[in-house]
């Protein structure tokens, strides 16, 4: 290649077919080449692909020339985004948050001190607690989004979740302060540091959604000493009232830890399916087991028991029972799923057809449902499945051009309704009209039929049977613009 030519490429995103997958990028308006040699005044980083069935990237500095690998016929496109020094929002975030904090630990205060024995000053104490176990329950539940988006990522593709995140246009690991869950995307405005090219709002949104669903859970299991379980009644506590304050024991951080890990299982399960993806083995032996063997090594946790109707003076003492009562939620778990086979997926054939792809999206609904129905029990499973039913519709109703398949939208809703049981778990239990151990055969078969029925609300309306090959719009931008 002799002589100097120029390179008019057009300023807008082109899409580049690189190892079968395309990725949108940002093309530069105008180059000189020079033979072998591009002459740019430049920004500090810029990339340079070199397409020869492999990628290269090239660093530049300002004002320097950089040599290039023989071009052999090659295609070599140069790509660069204009850095720009942008004011973070994160300072003004943490002084919103820091307000309404002060703001509740003030206005809660006085409010709980009118006619009450107790004075204001008292009252500040507590609030002011509150507003820290609040703070730490959410950095452990973001802390679990950001490593539930790695789960997801990379282990449907059979990678190891070890390392540190990287950039994947230019190939930098973040630096620890871009690596906070929620904030450091907002930091940086959800672009990369180096090569200012755009990060996947996608990461930001797993780590909140998951960040509030457990740490309103850990508020409900840590103050009141287990008061939102319905049984054992020999370990539940209860509120406190205004003087209410976080009960650390054995027992209280035994159920925690078990809930917490069900429910990010749950959501690890709900992420991978809604990448279309099927669930690794890997990932479904180390969530049921978690989800599993701890009921049959300490009864306590199956909460409540396998019968219909409670027995008197019944305790999850048993070791018996807790068998029964797994072997119940996981029976449940695939009369449910069996029923949701219909509209999800309705070419499952397990007896005919058991490597087909539509019995692979059957076999990964009973294992989402498996969850639920080993920690609640079978008979709320079926309030639990109607709840998230009428949540993935609404999601579906609302972001169907982002993902229009039916089971991924009920995979990712089912954890936010098993919060909601978890949470609320004894108030539902004494609730004459949701499905529990108190409630009557009648109310059970309703929300059993209404489970087996309504589903056709997200019925999916995908148009390939094959599961793999459903290229949705969410999983495309992802891997164009994902943190691997």
């Amino acid at each position: 290649m002799g002589g100097t030519c120029l390179l008019h490429l057009s300023a807008a995103p082109v899409c580049l077919r690189e190892s079968g997958e395309e990725r949108i990028r940002w093309v530069a308006p105008v180059w000189r080449l020079s033979g072998e040699r591009i002459r740019w005044v430049a920004p500090v980083w810029a990339p340079v692909w070199k397409f020869e069935g492999t990628v290269e990237l090239l660093p530049f500095t300002s004002h320097s020339d950089a040599y290039l690998p023989p071009y052999a016929g090659s295609v070599v496109c140069l790509l660069s985004r204009k850095h720009r020094k942008v004011a973070s929002i994160v300072p003004r975030i943490f002084l919103g948050l820091a307000v309404a904090a002060i703001a509740y630990v003030v206005i809660v205060a006085a409010f709980q001190a009118i006619g009450s024995s107790l004075h204001f000053h008292d009252l500040l104490l507590p609030r002011l607690v509150d507003c820290l176990v609040f703070a730490w329950l959410f950095w452990v539940g973001s802390a679990v989004g950001s490593f539930l988006n790695v789960v997801a990522w990379r282990m449907p593709r059979g990678r190891s979740i070890n390392g540190l995140s990287h950039c994947p246009w230019c190939a930098n690991r973040l630096a620890p302060r871009d690596n906070w869950p929620v904030f450091g995307w907002l930091a940086l405005r959800g672009r990369c540091r180096t090569c200012r090219l755009p990060i996947s709002p996608r990461y930001p949104i797993v780590e909140l959604v998951v960040a509030l669903s457990l740490t309103s859970l850990g508020l409900a299991e840590v103050y009141g000493a287990l008061a939102n379980l319905p049984f054992p009644k020999e370990l539940r506590g209860h509120w406190h009232g205004p003087l209410s304050m976080p009960v650390v024991n054995r027992e209280t951080m035994a159920f925690w830890l078990f809930h917490t890990f069900a429910v990010a299982g749950a959501w690890a399960f709900g992420l991978v399916r809604f990448d279309s993806q099927r669930l690794p083995k890997k990932l479904v032996i180390w969530v049921l087991g978690a989800a599993i063997i701890p009921i049959l090594i300490w009864p306590p946790f199956m909460v409540v028991p396998w019968q219909v109707v409670t027995p008197d003076a019944w305790a999850a003492k048993s070791h018996l029972d807790a068998v029964v009562r797994v072997l119940c939620g996981l029976a449940a778990a695939v009369f449910v799923a069996r029923g949701l086979a219909r509209f999800v997926c309705p070419s499952a054939d397990p007896k005919l057809d058991p490597t087909s792809a539509g019995t692979g999206r059957l076999m990964d609904l009973i294992g989402v449902l498996a969850i639920p129905g080993v920690i609640v029990g079978w008979q709320a499973l079926f309030g639990v499945t109607l709840l998230a039913t009428l949540i993935a519709a609404l999601l579906l109703q609302r972001f169907k051009q982002l993902q229009r398949d039916g089971l991924a939208w009920f995979s990712v809703s089912l954890p936010v309704a098993l919060t909601i049981q978890l949470t609320f778990w004894r108030e539902l239990e004494s609730f004459p009209y949701w499905p529990s151990t108190q409630s009557t055969p009648t109310t059970i078969l309703f929300y059993a039929l209404a489970a087996l029925t309504l589903p056709w609300l997200i019925r999916s309306r995908v148009t390939t049977p094959t599961d793999d090959s459903i290229d949705t719009t969410a999983s495309a931008i992802d891997e164009s613009v994902g943190l691997d």
